[in-house]
């Protein structure tokens, strides 16, 4: 009986554990068969923006109330460069940011009228000589072609393509496409949809842009720098590539916008050194545009429409500007009733307009900051200080070559002006060599104002090519130059002598 019991209880505890497991398929989440895969479900496919129709031009209107425009935040702390919680600043003796320390050297050369600085380097005149254009054409041979990755379509593509070549001592930026680039970055590449065209450029053609000196315009000086903008309408491009802003950004708030990071990145890196980046003032953009109220402000000299109408470069109406009238160029304000409207000028200089931010063909017109470095020596006890009025106007200048000095009679122009300020820091010499069988031709190291005329050169012309290379004719040659002087006292046969002794020949120029 007891045998029986033990049994019945054993069976009982056996039959109430199976009761207490889990059952078949429960707490578990078998895979999938992988021969049929479930189908993902779709996401809900968003809406379309409403996309605004386009209005016609607006007739200028009476003057808007101003857009609000975005307060300027405070100026972060550098994130490398953390303050050092135990030495804080004093308060009553801040530092002077805008002071160069004494590492920096100018790296720019200012109108001795001071209103005009000539700073960096980008395309401008299109190279129209034919040999000039194989020699490049072959000089680019085997090197890699860089995509602008423009939209086409809303989407970055490759169609247009840029290459920068060093000929002859001189830097070139050679540009060609396959497809057109479109006024509004939502079209396709067609003609007719574009201001490329328009222009006078064809597609699957090289395009070749010397790259040239840049002239800016002083608009003020103060607390050790000076405000400049560019004196060209040097790009064009679009503000911001839609008609809304990311995570709610508006599409017109410059902050945020493509220019701004092109100006501080693609510009910025190519159109000045390392030496020269090192002449901006201020930690926040080193460049930027001009807004509404910078563009009528009469204390920074606009005060009509003629202060505010720009010439564009031929690089700039390469990438498609639309130059109708005369070149429009964007202004940092957006509208303040649509987020996809921002503010320009057009050609005549008017102020007033406004312009859908996601076309192409309106210009880029840099403004930048540069420090200012005193030149001014300390005034000598007892010493008089002239009248800048009435200091001797200078209109000779000297080459020493071979050991011998010859007198050369100076034009009035920038570039000679130029020449001068850099000859009262002292001499200058250089290495020339033939060239042609015409000329002797240098590198100055120092890069001048251009104002280019066609000529024909004559033996004892002094010429300056491309900004920055000085040239001796012994000989003719027709070309655009900015002709610099022409030498005194010799004859043309001692001058083609002295210049054909020796190659290359050294030569010092001086003012004395």
């Amino acid at each position: 009986m007891k045998k029986f019991l033990t049994i019945f209880l054993a069976l009982a505890l056996v039959f109430s554990l199976s009761a207490c497991g889990p059952k078949p398929n429960e707490g578990t989440v078998s895979p999938p068969d992988p021969s049929e895969p479930t189908e993902p479900s779709k996401p809900n496919e968003p809406s379309k923006p409403d996309e605004p129709t386009e209005p016609e031009e607006p007739s200028k209107p009476d003057e808007p109330s101003k857009p609000d425009e975005p307060t300027e935040p405070d100026e972060p702390s550098k994130p490398d460069e953390p303050s050092e919680p135990d030495e804080p600043s004093k308060p009553d003796e801040p530092s002077k940011p805008d002071e160069p320390s004494g590492s920096e050297e100018k790296s720019y050369t200012m109108s001795e009228d001071g209103k005009t600085v000539y700073f960096g380097h980008y395309p401008k005149a299109q190279v129209q000589d034919k040999e000039l254009i194989e020699a490049l054409n072959a000089a680019s041979g085997g090197r890699d072609w860089v995509s602008y990755e423009y939209y086409l379509s809303g989407e970055r593509r490759d169609f247009m393509f840029y290459q920068d070549v060093t000929y002859a001592s001189e830097t070139y930026r050679g540009v060609y496409f396959t497809e057109y680039r479109p006024n509004d970055v939502r079209s396709e590449g067609k003609e007719g949809q574009s201001y490329v065209d328009d222009n006078g450029f064809e597609a699957n053609t090289v395009y070749w842009f010397r790259f040239e000196t840049l002239s800016w315009r002083v608009l003020e000086k103060s607390k050790g720098s000076a405000l400049l903008v560019s004196e060209n309408v040097l790009d064009s491009r679009e503000f911001f590539p839609a008609a809304k802003g990311e995570t709610g950004q508006k599409a017109n708030d410059y902050q945020a916008s493509s220019i701004r990071a092109f100006l501080n990145g693609e510009f910025f890196d190519a159109a000045f050194s390392e030496a020269e980046q090192t002449n901006f003032s201020g930690d926040g953009d080193k460049l930027f545009l001009l807004g509404y109220e910078d563009v009528t402000n009469p204390d920074l000299g606009f005060s009509s429409d003629a202060d505010r109408t720009l010439a564009a470069t031929d690089y700039a109406l390469m990438q498609g500007l639309n130059n109708g009238g005369g070149a429009r160029w964007w202004l940092s304000s957006g509208n303040d009733t649509y987020d996809f409207y921002a503010r320009y000028v057009d050609g005549s200089g008017f102020p007033e307009y406004n312009q859908y931010v996601y076309f192409t063909s309106l210009g880029v017109v840099p403004a930048l900051r540069v420090k200012l470095f005193d030149e001014t020596p300390p005034p000598v006890e007892g010493d008089e200080t002239k009248d800048p009025e009435e200091e001797e106007m200078i209109d000779e200048i000297f080459l020493s070559i071979n050991g011998r000095k010859i007198s050369v009679a100076l034009e009035q122009n920038a570039a000679t002006e130029a020449l001068i300020e850099l000859l009262k820091e002292g001499d200058i010499t250089y290495q020339a060599s033939d060239y042609g069988g015409f000329e002797k031709v240098g590198n100055l190291g120092h890069t001048l104002p251009r104002s280019d005329a066609q000529m024909t050169t004559e033996a004892g012309d002094v010429i300056l090519y491309s900004g920055n290379q000085i040239v001796l004719f012994y000989g003719s040659n027709s070309w655009s130059y900015t002709r610099l002087g022409r030498v005194q006292g010799v004859t043309a046969e001692e001058w083609k002598d002295l210049l054909t002794e020796e190659n290359p020949i050294t030569v010092t120029i001086s003012l004395k």
